[in-house]
Formats: C-alpha cells, structure tokens, sequence
C-alpha cells in the first residue's frame, strides 16, 4: 500500500501533456494484451462486435484501438487524482459543455439532488469539478479488503468529494441507500455511478436488446426521497480535455415503474451508442 501511495504521488510530478503522450506509448502494449485475451477486467474485444454487428469489422476495430487509448489515459489521469485538488487545477482539465443550466437551476432551488452518471469519459473528474466549483457532493463506493479498492478509495478522497462507503452484504447496501436518502432530505447532491452493478432488487430494464438486470439505487432513492435526478456524463475532447454534459431532470418517483426505468437505460444507451469509444467495458452482460 505505501508503495501505491508513492507510485500515485509521484505522477503528481508528471505534467498532464506528458501524461497524455505516455498513454499513447502504453496504449500499444494494452491494446497487445487485449486482443490476445490477457486482460480479464476490459471485455471490450467481446462486446463491441456483439453490441454493434452492422457497423462492420473494421469500424469495430477502430473502436477498439480508441477505447484502448481511453483506457490508458483514464489509468493515468487517476494516478494524478490525489493530487490534482485546487480548482486552479480542476478549472484547466475539466469544463461543462452543455446544460450548465439545469445544474445551476436546481443548486439554487437548495434542494437536494441525484446526478446520474455513467462509467463513461472520466465520471471521477466530472464529480470533483462539482465538488470544487459548485458544492460538496456525496457518492457511494464499494468497499473490500483488497489492495486494489483501497487504494482506489484513497485516490478518490478530497475535492469535495464525501465518500459514502458500501460494504458486501444486503444489510450495508441498505445502510448506505438509508444514508443517501437522509442527505437527499437535507438538501445534499448525491453523485450516483449506476450503470453496472444488478444489485440492489429486481429491477430489469432493456439495454442493447437484451432485458438485464438493473442497479436498484436509482429507482429506490426515486420513490423513497421524491427528488430530482440529473442526467450527466462526460467525454474526453480532441485536448484532452474532460467535457461535462447535463440533461433535462427527471424523477423516478416510481408511480410507473417501468417507465421510470427506460429514463435511465434509455439515457445510458443512448450515451453508450453514440461514444463507445470512451465506455468502460469492464462487464459482458451480453
């Protein structure tokens, strides 16, 4: 874990272009591994032509290759995570491109809130742009005794970025959902990941075809707060910059199931379709 830690605060040392242009020279060798199967946590070979069939094997290849490259330059955008916590900092990576004004809308209201992302561009520095420009945020993270989710959670912590911890087992889950629904009341945003993980009831939702098994968090927060959600996701620019986009606020407050969950797969497909070269394929649910 020390060594971890050194390994993160050193790259605080290595300015973002320089970054950014070592991704690249990593890229290759990721991209070698990918292809011949040695990397078990990217499923990005396998999905991308289950997913997008008609668009051909050269398109699909291409796609591989930038979502490779987005791969590296988010490993090492972390790496610098810890250290990269003035706004000074935040303001030159990170900036919104539409919908500023749904988000200022509902931080004047002084109500509470949900942004509602997914693992898409680079969500983490979207949720420290929030923290350090506008207010302290609250987001839940998954917890276990590993090196690797420690480590993790370390380089999470700051840029007003309050971490909710959700350890495995049903009763935590609850706990930390009970958590979130009482900041909601007190008027906090809740920073939501909610893409990936079945948990949490049986909420089924059609994504890419196929009905599967949705992360419960939204549609309960919905019923039991009856607060706003804020749609967002970010993508990587031509400057490597970090682009954050803002939808239209919805509720889930469940009175139509169903409905409430085509919101958000259809929101998350819609993101997924039209930029999967910046997805992270870290799960074949296909």
């Amino acid at each position: 874990m020390f060594f971890l830690k050194v390994l993160f605060l050193s790259c605080a040392l290595v300015p973002d272009r320089a970054a950014m242009i070592l991704a690249r020279m990593l890229k290759c060798v990721f991209y070698r591994k990918l292809t011949r199967g040695k990397l078990k946590f990217v499923k990005t070979t396998q999905v991308i032509p289950k997913l997008f069939p008609d668009r051909g094997r050269e398109w699909q290849e291409r796609i591989i290759k930038q979502n490779s490259l987005h791969y590296m330059k988010l490993a090492l955008e972390m790496l610098k995570a810890r250290t990269s916590k003035t706004k000074r900092a935040v303001i030159r990576k990170i900036y919104i491109a539409e919908g500023r004004q749904y988000l200022e809308r509902l931080l004047e209201s002084g109500d509470g809130f949900t942004v509602l992302t997914l693992h898409e561009g680079n969500f983490e520095y979207a949720a420290a742009y929030i923290g350090m420009i506008y207010r302290p945020i609250y987001t839940p993270v998954s917890v276990s005794d590993t090196k690797g989710s420690r480590i993790m959670n370390w380089a999470r912590e700051g840029h007003n970025c309050n971490l909710i911890e959700v350890r495995p087992g049903a009763k935590n889950a609850a706990r930390a959902l009970a958590e979130m629904i009482r900041l909601l009341k007190r008027g906090e945003i809740i920073f939501l990941v909610a893409d990936q993980r079945g948990t949490g009831g049986d909420f089924m939702g059609e994504l890419f075809g196929k009905m599967l098994r949705q992360y419960g968090g939204p549609y309960i927060l919905g019923q039991r707060a009856k607060k706003l959600f804020l749609p967002m996701y970010s993508l990587r620019d031509r400057r490597d910059k970090i682009a954050v986009h803002f939808e239209q606020p919805f509720y889930l407050n469940g009175d139509d199931l169903e409905t409430d969950i085509k919101k958000v797969t259809g929101f998350f497909e819609k993101v997924m379709r039209a930029h999967p070269d910046q997805y992270l394929w870290s799960k074949d649910r296909w």
